[in-house]
């Protein structure tokens, strides 16, 4: 009753949750919407408002730049200041100070007309003019800088050449002047860091370099003034930046802030001496954004990037995503950020306003609403309370028959509730449903079990089908490969029968490991476990003949292995486990990669390593590593197998009683360890390892040299494109007596061949193949102008319909299905060759036909119209072949090349009566095209025939 009790409470707290947001959902959705609005609405006043205050400051600021740099050029225009640009070069220190004595310029009590003077009543600032044509005697420098302020600034000249300001003016002779900011190198002094500064270009060398220039730095207080008494600009920081981003001055922290600022903190001293009436406060000064690291964050990029600024006279922000445009969170706090750019200074101006301003109003109404929100939920807790009573009483019933039923137990009797509300007909509808239940339960496990029980017999009728035919497969393989291996020593072998002796090995060792892995499945283990191996002995043997087989690979194979370590097993078992390991690691390794194989004793365990620095293995790729037909490699990598390696040595490795683990990146190389227990018992039999040492595994490691025949000028090219090097050889071998058949083991490689090789008369390719496969091979070469008529013919395993049709549709001739005949695929490449000979005749024979015709028209007005079309509008005139070979400068020998084309003879043709190579025919074929401008035999008979 206690647990009936507590059901009933958490169902009436449930109705509490139903009736609590019906009551509050609305209220809340009617706030938040007025208070987003209200948010929206004074952020967008905020905006406009402090746009049109640094709009302000921004005009301010150019005002007081034009000034000053009218009256710069006013000064530039000066006798006196003419005098000094004009004067010439210094002899001694004695002649410069005389002259500069004339000028009267450094006398405490100027003179009307100095340039001091015209300085102190123009500018404020510190002016400098630098010559750096003029050897300075009295200072001892290769340039003359001329002072005419009181100023504590000092110039660096060496490190004001080199200043981007004054780069940018010297290597745009028309521009006028620069402003900006000098780098720290440049000028040195009080608040020099401070100050934005004016180049002035006076004069140029011959090679439009500035020899003579004025620089002109304001005083701080000439920009600060502008924007110094605006109290509304305080509650946030204003950045003055120039155009190559850096920082002149910014409003925070400042002598006139009411708390002292910590600049190794960066964050303002509370004081709680400062009255805080009328005045901000500390959590104001707390929100100021005062860090300028800020100005390197990316987000604030776009607002530096003046094709990003847009003036706008109003702001209405009509969503979130248009206001969240202006807002940047920088050290977990949000600020809207203002920008404005000065298209005449090209000054940069941002101000970081915090939200926590704007949001003052709105925090004010949500503790409203909470406050609201709370006495809300205790008038409808209290209302829920009495409504659940009456709904949760007839729900008791329910709940407790539901459970039943949902413990699997149907066979409930229907319940009854004395009410005529909507209880009532769940009530109805409940106990329907019961018996619906009851039915339906009982159909579904008869047809389960029926269904269950056929799948069992289909399955193992295939198993067993799968079996027989395996063990079918296995005897006339095996009388083949010892026939064979008896003929091989009873006779001579060569290429052929070791290819043939190859391949029969691989098909029956893959028919033992697929009995293999259906005995291991049904546990019937076909290794004697009962007795201990010497596991260090077997693993240095595989480290030494593996070594070599990694060698031909150029693969660096280590090991470590410590002496004398047994476990419990068969010592076929273990070289079963080691064979394929380490064998995986090579074939997984990429040529100057390593392999190191360890064994070791941890406590009571022996750890076996295999480690490489191969492909690796995804994640995606580890959870089915030891799954049967998985293999390591989602790309096809050249390699033999069926998948089922790893899939035997897991289940070898836990019939030892022990643990197979692997850890790898992708990219990066793969480490298998195996953990046995050691066998220390006494009384156990040691195997005898000579059988391990008798058998070698067998390498597949392939045969015949694969180099292409000596080229024979007067046969026709085929490429041959395939990753399996016994394919390439057979194709080779046997149309090498027509064909010179040029060779590539890949997609990247044949584009290579074709590239700098003679163009083959026909391609055939694989398509399955590592890096470019078949399809994207025949793409490259369908985009090729030059190639692109090529016929392209697919040599594939894959027999389906729509493979083939893909091929077809991308380009493709036809398709060689393997396994194939030898004699079908010569017949096909001699009626493919032949064909498009003969269509190559007839064209050239039509377009000769075409061209005669033309020629033969009487009709002046119309022969030269058709000349124009047939030379497809080039301005070639009726000229003779000597003349157009003069005006196109062709050689004698390119001559004789041009009347053979205009023959109809081919390239070989041509070779064979010059005498001269088909390579030679080709260059000079290429000469010709480049000298006329034209890209193919058409186009060079269109011109020479009229």
């Amino acid at each position: 009753m206690a647990l009936e009790g507590k059901k009933i409470f958490r169902v009436r707290w449930q109705l509490l949750f139903v009736i609590l947001p019906i009551s509050i959902i609305p209220l809340i959705i009617i706030v938040y919407v007025s208070s987003n609005r209200i948010y929206r609405h004074i952020a967008s006043k905020e905006i406009e408002f402090y746009s049109s205050v640094i709009s302000q400051i921004s005009y301010n600021a150019d005002a007081l730049i034009n000034q000053s740099s009218l009256s710069i050029h006013e000064i530039s225009n000066m006798d006196n200041f003419k005098k000094l640009l004009n004067a010439p070069p210094f002899k001694s220190a004695m002649e410069e100070a005389e002259f500069y004595g004339e000028t009267r310029e450094f006398e405490a009590d100027t003179p009307p007309g100095s340039i001091r003077r015209a300085i102190y009543t123009k500018l404020n600032g510190d002016f400098f003019y630098i010559e750096l044509d003029r050897k300075s005697f009295l200072t001892n420098t290769d340039y003359k800088l001329n002072f005419f302020s009181l100023t504590s600034i000092t110039i660096n000249v060496q490190n004001l050449i080199n200043d981007p300001l004054f780069l940018e003016l010297d290597k745009n002779p028309d521009k006028k002047f620069s402003i900006g900011k000098l780098s720290d190198s440049s000028a040195v002094g009080y608040d020099s860091d401070k100050r934005a500064a004016i180049i002035f270009p006076c004069a140029y060398d011959n090679n439009k370099s500035i020899t003579k220039f004025i620089v002109y730095m304001f005083h701080k207080n000439s920009f600060e003034n502008f924007y110094n008494d605006i109290e509304n600009l305080k509650i946030g920081t204003l950045f003055f930046l120039d155009k190559n981003d850096k920082l002149i001055l910014k409003n925070h922290p400042d002598s006139n802030d009411d708390y002292n600022y910590d600049y190794d903190k960066k964050s303002y001293i509370y004081d709680k001496t400062v009255t805080e009436e009328g005045n901000m406060t500390f959590n104001d000064y707390q929100n100021l954004l005062t860090d300028e690291e800020v100005l390197k964050q990316t987000e604030i990029s776009r607002f530096l990037d003046p094709d990003n600024y847009a003036y706008r006279e109003t702001f209405s922000f009509l969503s979130y995503n248009d206001l969240k445009s202006k807002v940047i969170k920088y050290k977990n706090k949000k600020y809207f950020v203002i920008n404005e750019f000065s298209i005449n200074s090209e000054f940069k101006y941002l101000f970081f306003l915090p939200i926590y301003h704007t949001q003052k109003p709105i925090f004010r109404l949500i503790i409203f609403i909470v406050l609201f929100t709370f006495l809300l939920i205790i008038v409808v807790t209290y209302a829920s309370i009495l409504l659940s009573k009456y709904i949760t009483d007839p729900i008791k019933e329910l709940i407790i028959v539901a459970q039943k039923i949902a413990m699997g137990n149907y066979k409930v009797k229907p319940i009854y509730i004395k009410s005529n509300n909507e209880i009532r007909l769940l009530q109805i509808a409940f106990n329907k449903m019961i018996k619906e239940i009851n039915e339906n339960t009982e159909n579904l496990e008869k047809k389960v079990s029926e269904r269950t029980e056929a799948l069992q017999i289909a399955n193992q009728e295939k198993t067993q089908y799968f079996i027989n035919l395996t063990h079918e497969t296995k005897t006339p393989l095996t009388l083949i490969k010892n026939y064979l291996d008896k003929y091989i020593k009873s006779h001579s072998t060569d290429e052929d029968i070791m290819v043939v002796k190859q391949n029969v090995d691989k098909l029956l060792r893959d028919m033992i490991n697929l009995l293999d892995v259906e005995k291991l499945s049904r546990n019937q283990l076909f290794y004697d476990n009962e007795t201990s191996v010497n596991i260090s002995e077997i693993i240095n043997y595989k480290i030494k003949i593996f070594s070599e087989y990694a060698s031909q690979k150029q693969i660096s194979l280590s090991g470590e292995v410590e002496p004398s370590l047994f476990a419990k097993g068969d010592p076929a078992a273990f070289d079963r486990i080691a064979n394929n390991l380490i064998e995986n690691s090579i074939k997984y390794t990429n040529p100057n990669g390593s392999i190191f194989v360890s064994v070791k004793k941890e406590e009571d365990k022996i750890l076996f390593t295999v480690s490489d620095t191969g492909i690796g293995i995804s994640e995606d790729q580890i959870k089915f590593l030891f799954k049967p037909y998985r293999q390591l490699s989602s790309s096809k990598r050249n390699i033999q197998g069926i998948g089922m390696g790893l899939c035997i040595v897991k289940k070898i490795v836990e019939s030892l009683g022990g643990e197979i683990s692997v850890d790898s990146e992708l990219g990066k190389g793969s480490k298998f360890t195996v953990k046995l227990t050691e066998c220390l018992g006494k009384n156990v039999t040691i195997a005898d390892n000579t059988a391990i040492y008798n058998s070698k595994p067998d390498f597949n490691q392939g045969y015949g040299d694969l180099s292409e025949y000596e080229f024979n000028e007067k046969m026709k090219s085929i490429l041959v494109v395939d990753d399996n090097k016994d394919i390439l050889k057979l194709l080779q071998t046997s149309l090498s007596d027509k064909y010179n058949v040029l060779l590539a083991t890949g997609g990247e490689e044949a584009i290579r061949k074709l590239e700098r090789s003679v163009k083959p008369e026909l391609i055939i390719s694989d398509v399955m193949m590592d890096g470019l496969n078949g399809n994207e091979l025949l793409s490259k070469i369908t985009l090729n102008e030059e190639l692109k008529d090529i016929p392209f013919v697919f040599l594939t395993a894959k027999t389906s319909g729509e493979e083939k049709i893909k091929g077809l549709a991308a380009g493709a001739l036809d398709y060689i299905f393997k396994p194939f005949e030898m004699d079908e695929v010569c017949a096909k490449v001699d009626s493919i060759i032949r064909n498009k000979e003969a269509q190559n005749k007839k064209n050239v024979r039509e377009f000769e036909k075409k061209i005669s015709s033309m020629l033969s028209n009487n009709n002046p007005v119309e022969r030269e119209i058709d000349i124009e079309a047939a030379v497809e509008g080039k301005d070639l005139k009726l000229k003779s072949f000597e003349t157009l070979c003069l005006d196109y400068k062709i050689s004698n020998k390119e001559k004789e090349v041009i009347k053979h084309i205009l023959n109809g003879l081919y390239n070989k043709e041509i070779a064979d009566i010059l005498n001269i190579s088909l390579k030679t025919v080709e260059f000079h074929i290429h000469n010709i095209y480049n000298k006329l401008d034209i890209h193919n035999r058409i186009e060079l008979i269109k011109i020479f025939k009229i």
